[in-house]
């Protein structure tokens, strides 16, 4: 090692250091330096702006529509349509057009005057309301939505009042007019909602079953599924939401039109439709 250095340790008596260089030469230039350092300052500030401006355009969050609520009546009463600014314009003349196609057969016209005819004096001023169903999520009028994989929804404003005979309440229902496609197979839109409308008629009269009920019975606690349940192969007791899909689509028990002439399978037969077999959309 050069004398010049000192050791670490060592004094100045043990090596003398150099004198500092007076040189005048200037510092070879940092090739490492960032390329904004040599940039006017004007084309700084204005790829500054720049990359603000497309930073907030990546990272704003994505906001479904909002605004005052647009109610449009339908000719049954107490059914009213609910759209906000930026949903489809073409909204309400699809929900027309698709309760128009349920009141042309008997099953789906007794549907719809049932739900007119009811008599309800609420606070909330309609007896069902329907929405559409976007892509992403939000609120419900009530709370968290029960969500099928079907994408259509109906949530009641009271589950034990919707479960409560001679009691009844209020739907919200969010429809999806673009849904063909559900776990059971393919179905025309107004299907769907005559399913959803169906939830509706039975909230309103206290029909649905949408509340567990204690029961005495502990034969056949095994595994059981939708299916199961519909075909009698099981006499383990019926989650009720699953009891309520089968009341509504006309599985097991509910087949018999007869008993239960508001039913989905009613309407698809009484449209040329093939009946539904099971229900596997429940995904709550």
């Amino acid at each position: 090692m050069s004398s010049q250095i000192r050791r670490s340790g060592s004094t100045s008596s043990d090596h003398p250091v150099s004198a500092p260089s007076t040189s005048t030469t200037k510092p070879a230039a940092n090739p490492a330096s960032p390329a904004k350092a040599r940039l006017p300052g004007a084309k700084l500030s204005a790829l500054s702006s720049f990359s603000k401006t497309v930073k907030e355009k990546t990272s704003r969050p994505i906001v479904p529509p909002t605004g005052d609520t647009v109610t449009t009546p339908t000719k049954w009463n107490g059914v009213v349509i609910k759209t906000r600014p930026g949903d489809s314009k073409a909204f309400p003349g699809q929900v027309h057009a698709a309760l128009d196609e349920i009141a042309s057969k008997p099953a789906g016209k007794q549907l719809l005057q049932e739900i007119g005819d009811h008599q309800r004096n609420d606070k909330f001023g309609f007896k069902v309301a329907i929405m559409p169903q976007p892509s992403e999520k939000r609120q419900t009028l009530f709370g968290r939505p029960r969500t099928y994989a079907d994408g259509n929804v109906t949530k009641s404003a009271s589950d034990q009042k919707a479960s409560t005979p001679g009691e009844g309440t209020v739907s919200s229902v969010k429809w999806n007019p673009q849904q063909t496609v559900t776990p059971d197979g393919k179905r025309p839109p107004f299907i769907g909602l005559a399913h959803e409308m169906i939830h509706a008629h039975n909230n309103l009269k206290g029909e649905s079953s949408l509340i567990s009920k204690p029961s005495t019975s502990t034969a056949g606690m095994g595994a059981q599924g939708p299916g199961e349940i519909a075909q009698g192969k099981t006499s383990r007791p019926a989650d009720p939401k699953i009891e309520d899909e089968n009341k509504v689509v006309g599985l097991g028990k509910y087949a018999d039109s007869a008993a239960y002439p508001l039913t989905e399978n009613t309407i698809r037969q009484e449209h040329g439709l093939a009946p539904r077999q099971a229900y596997s959309g429940l995904d709550e």
